[in-house]
């Protein structure tokens, strides 16, 4: 699809295609369209609250999902790697925004491709409702 990609990246791609029932000319056009981020180990991608406005897809490194306690402790909730999306649970804040319901930090460094949701919301308002409704599913 992408001569671009690592090769262990597109085979991930090409599955997630096939398993989230995604149409390809959506997922390239989300691949053509996106802002390349470097986060250094230890950064944070985003925090708990924090507008949720934005997809993260990882194209290299390992990133840690966590849950925030009131405690100030964390729970580690999800490790994710090349080829996964993360910031998409999300809530609706005391301000009808839409805000990151985890946390997320770069494991060692990574480089995430930002995708906007309003960018993902036209791709996808094309789709039938029944391929909607796998994506959901795939996704959850």
């Amino acid at each position: 699809m992408n001569s671009n990609l690592p090769e262990a990246l597109q085979r991930r791609l090409d599955l997630f295609i096939e398993e989230s029932g995604l149409p390809k000319e959506i997922v390239e056009e989300l691949i053509s369209h996106h802002t390349v981020v470097t986060y250094p180990k230890g950064s944070t991608l985003f925090l708990q609250g924090a507008p949720a406005d934005v997809l993260f897809w990882i194209s290299s490194g390992m990133v840690e999902v966590f849950c925030p306690q009131e405690d100030g402790s964390r729970v580690l909730v999800r490790l994710c790697g090349p080829g996964e999306i993360l910031g998409h649970v999300d809530f609706i804040d005391y301000k009808r925004r839409r805000a990151q319901m985890f946390e997320a930090h770069a494991r060692v460094k990574c480089e995430i491709a930002l995708l906007t949701r309003d960018h993902i919301r036209k791709l996808l308002a094309g789709l039938e409702p029944a391929q909607l409704i796998h994506l959901m599913e795939y996704l959850n």
